[in-house]
């Protein structure tokens, strides 16, 4: 398994399908098109691919100045463990080293340790709060 990883926002429909459904985020796999033009609208998309095989993604919403979101890192289940989200997230932060604010916001139970061997650390440790509204959004539209 040789594992590539490409600076690239041009995922098919069913390419982008496959790697939410196997991450379990189903309310995206809901309104696919939705998350396609999130991908293409991102600031940066960086993938990795085994093969012609999508098996994961980290993208970054930002004004490239004092802000940079990191909206999704996904890998897909068959290949955790395998450092590639260790490596899509240091591309990211060598990318936005110029950047004061990487920030994400994950599910509760979402890989914590993980994040925290990253140098990730929860808003209130950095004497910070975060917010979040979400919208109920019709996915039928």
């Amino acid at each position: 398994m040789a594992i590539s990883y490409k600076d690239y926002n041009i995922l098919s429909k069913d390419q982008v399908y496959e790697l939410y459904e196997d991450a379990g985020w189903t309310s995206y796999t809901k309104d696919i098109k939705k998350v396609l033009f999130g991908i293409q609208n991102s600031h940066f998309v960086y993938t990795a691919w085994d093969g012609d095989l999508l098996i994961g993604l980290v993208r970054v919403i930002s004004d490239n100045y004092t802000i940079a979101y990191i909206q999704d890192l996904l890998i897909k289940s068959k290949y955790q463990g395998q450092g590639i989200g260790k490596h899509l997230l240091e591309e990211i932060k060598k990318k936005y080293k110029h950047v004061r604010q990487l920030v994400l916001l994950i599910d509760k139970d979402g890989p914590l340790a993980f994040y925290e061997s990253q140098g990730f650390s929860e808003a209130s440790k950095n004497d910070c709060l975060s917010y979040v509204f979400i919208n109920q959004v019709d996915t039928k539209n």
